[in-house]
């Protein structure tokens, strides 16, 4: 029996039958899910993807870091993250045969789709183990393309026609996103009339870090902030390549900044959460407290944000979120934003040990209204 190949070939392959090049299929990605659908946002919501799927395809996922998986020289070990690659590759009319998707993601070596992840990422299936559409642009644009590959590929075989229950399932979503006070993506409400151009959009956008800076101690040889932009360790992954060491200095203190710059098209009116996500390795907080704080410029102080008190004492890599603090009245992101930039503090005292970050990315949320 021939080996299988590997899961970046694997990928590579399910890129190209989408007929994409690397970049096209970042920006596909990126598309699906800034345009997600309140179906679908709800559905990934389920299944703890939603969050994974918006912060890696809005940014983390790059060219360089794509062309690196697909050359096997970078493994995804994120489960939630290979499910969202499955569910984006799906809607590009990709994997949709079950057994399929459940070879790439076995490849990644994270076993085989739950039910419930089944069902979201790929949808019901037939008896033959193929997804039955419930979304009509999907299955209109995965039919399209199926079609396509088939006649130049001979990959796929047939092309799927919508039924009423379709029908009926995509008119629910519309429903239940009136409901919700969202906008749903054809501007249109149950009864087929174009829905109030006021409604809000969500929109959610992950930034990177565009500084570091140490004010107090040091950083590890040759390491940058690049290494931030990727969360890329698990369990006692040790890549020096990959994260950032911080040394405190001989008095056993450390203090850093990093800077978030906020993109021009976000209106900072309309942010309703900034949220700090961070991939952490290091001594627990009993003995070397870490802190995370904010640069409040409204009050010129800083806010705490969190600290390393899940540390699992350099045996793993701690995934943690930190939520901005929320007025009483509403959220004012104008009050964390120096010259379009946010500012975040790493504050390391009586650090008896150093303090390894593999990742760290500010999520951004807003509402738009949608435009005529």
């Amino acid at each position: 029996m021939p080996d299988r190949p590997p899961w970046g070939t694997r990928l590579r392959d399910c890129r190209q039958q989408a007929g994409l090049t690397q970049g096209q299929f970042i920006e596909r990605l990126s598309l699906l899910i800034s345009d997600i659908d309140a179906d679908d946002r709800s559905a990934l919501e389920r299944i703890d993807v939603l969050d994974e799927a918006a912060c890696y395809f809005s940014g983390v996922l790059d060219s360089p870091t794509l062309s690196r998986l697909e050359k096997g020289n970078r493994a995804l070990n994120s489960r939630p993250r290979c499910v969202a690659l499955i569910w984006g590759l799906n809607r590009l009319g990709v994997l949709t045969d079950k057994d399929e998707a459940n070879s790439f993601l076995e490849l990644a070596g994270h076993g085989n789709l739950t039910d419930a992840e089944s069902t979201v990422v790929l949808g019901p299936f037939d008896d033959s183990g193929a997804r039955s559409f419930a979304d009509p642009d999907s299955a209109k644009e995965a039919g399209s393309r199926s079609g396509e590959m088939h006649d130049e590929h001979g990959l796929w075989t047939n092309r799927r026609s919508l039924t009423i229950g379709h029908a009926l399932v995509a008119m629910a979503a519309l429903i239940l996103a009136a409901a919700t006070g969202w906008a749903v993506r054809d501007g249109r409400d149950e009864a087929g009339s174009v829905s109030d151009s006021s409604l809000p959009v969500k929109q959610s956008h992950v930034l990177l870090v565009d500084e570091l800076q140490s004010a107090v101690g040091s950083l590890g040889n040759d390491q940058t902030h690049t290494s931030l932009h990727e969360m890329d360790q698990r369990s006692d992954s040790d890549d020096w390549t990959r994260f950032v060491k911080f040394l405190p200095d001989d008095t056993g203190s450390y203090v850093g900044y990093r800077a978030y710059h906020l993109p021009d098209h976000i209106p900072v009116e309309s942010i309703t959460r900034f949220r700090l996500d961070v991939n952490y390795r290091g001594p627990n907080y009993e003995a070397a407290p870490w802190v995370w704080e904010v640069e409040r410029t409204d009050e010129k102080k800083r806010i705490r944000l969190g600290d390393n008190r899940d540390s699992q004492w350099w045996s793993e890599w701690s995934e943690v979120s930190f939520e901005f603090p929320i007025d009483d009245v509403a959220f004012d992101a104008s009050s964390y934003l120096r010259n379009g930039q946010v500012w975040i503090s790493l504050t390391g005292k009586f650090a008896t040990d150093t303090f390894d970050i593999d990742y760290e990315a500010l999520v951004v949320e807003w509402t738009d209204a949608v435009s005529d």
